[in-house]
């Protein structure tokens, strides 16, 4: 039960059960009915922590929440903006006043506002990607903070950055080739890349067509590298290497041997893939002539399991497209811009690759 505290001790107690993720609806009823008697002393940066909160808010509070961070907006750190940002993406709220707010702060130039720092903005700009924000002078705006600053940011930021220009499509000729050198002189020195950092950087130039043969000859290696080390995170590791099959199988890049673990790795997941990744991954698998009709067989086996039982017409309406036609469906997105590192010792596939 929530006892007589100050409006920001209850702050710490809603972030805390947050990131322990527990307490059930009615804790969480009553933690924001006493948030709501404690609001004004609560302070902007209180506010965005509890925008932060897994918890669905009531629309009166995101509301309050909204109308403090447009309040504060400019006086907010790096920190606390990618916070809020962050938090407004991931709870898909769409009020113009407060977009319009951020895109100003990224925009106009004050004397007494400080800039934001290009590792902030590189990761600000893959929120905004998923943001309602569009317009070219936003990007335009972005690319050309971020171009100026490319030696400022490592390979985590930069794939951040080509993620976000990816997913929107822009960026010129000029800051792809610039970006893309620049990622490619640090992934040569870097040994420890981190597996979503890597899948960043892979989905977002198969997506876009970009990199020549000796980027991607990289990109394989790096692959493979972390195919063949020993840590492993179970929470992202089927979408993240989906991502991986998908992006090599749109480009129609990767060796003979580098397929082979791939498939091997995919293989050893598929029990932890759900019905789109398994629906994705089978698509370019017909479209691969180098997978063989035994890989084929097994997929659409496990695509009938993982059907049965189900009663969604939609569900049964896409699996009778994939039969008929099965180069059909989008791509797979991850959730998440936190790092984790997998990897897998690799071994030899039984099925022959032709």
């Amino acid at each position: 039960r929530c006892v007589q505290e100050t409006g920001m001790d209850i702050v710490q107690i809603a972030v805390a059960f947050n990131e322990l993720n527990i307490g059930n609806d009615l804790f969480w009823e009553k933690m924001q009915s006493r948030i709501m008697k404690n609001l004004s002393d609560i302070t902007e940066e209180g506010v965005i922590h509890l925008m932060k909160v897994r918890y669905k808010w009531s629309d009166d509070l995101w509301k309050y929440f909204e109308k403090m961070f447009l309040k504060h907006i400019e006086a907010l750190d790096d920190s606390l903006l990618i916070k809020g940002i962050r938090a407004l993406v991931f709870n898909r709220r769409e009020n113009p006043k407060v977009w319009e707010a951020i895109e100003n702060r990224i925009l106009v130039k004050k004397e007494n506002l400080p800039e934001i720092q290009p590792a902030a903005l590189a990761e600000i700009t893959m929120m905004l990607a998923a943001s309602p924000l569009k317009s070219n002078n936003l990007w335009e705006e972005l690319e050309s903070q971020l171009h100026s600053n490319l030696t400022q940011l490592d390979v985590r930021r930069l794939s951040f950055v080509v993620n976000a220009f990816s997913k929107v499509h822009m960026g010129t000729q000029k800051f792809w080739a610039d970006i893309t050198q620049s990622l490619q002189e640090q992934l040569q020195e870097e040994r420890n890349i981190f597996a979503l950092d890597l899948m960043r950087i892979v989905r977002a130039y198969s997506l876009i067509k970009k990199g020549d043969t000796k980027f991607w000859f990289l990109l394989e290696q790096k692959v493979s590298s972390l195919l063949e080390s020993s840590q492993n995170d179970l929470k992202y590791v089927a979408p993240l290497w989906v991502n991986i099959f998908l992006a090599f199988s749109r480009v129609r890049k990767g060796s003979v041997m580098f397929w082979k673990t791939l498939l091997f790795k995919i293989q050893s997941i598929l029990d932890k893939v759900d019905l789109k990744q398994l629906v994705l991954i089978i698509r370019y698998s017909y479209q691969a002539s180098q997978i063989d009709q035994n890989w084929k067989s097994k997929l659409m086996s496990e695509l009938e399991s993982k059907f049965f039982g189900l009663n969604n017409n939609q569900f049964f309406y896409q699996y009778y497209l994939l039969i008929k036609d099965p180069v059909s469906y989008t791509h797979l997105t991850l959730p998440t811009i936190y790092s984790v590192q997998i990897s897998v010792v690799p071994v030899s596939l039984k099925k022959k690759i032709q």
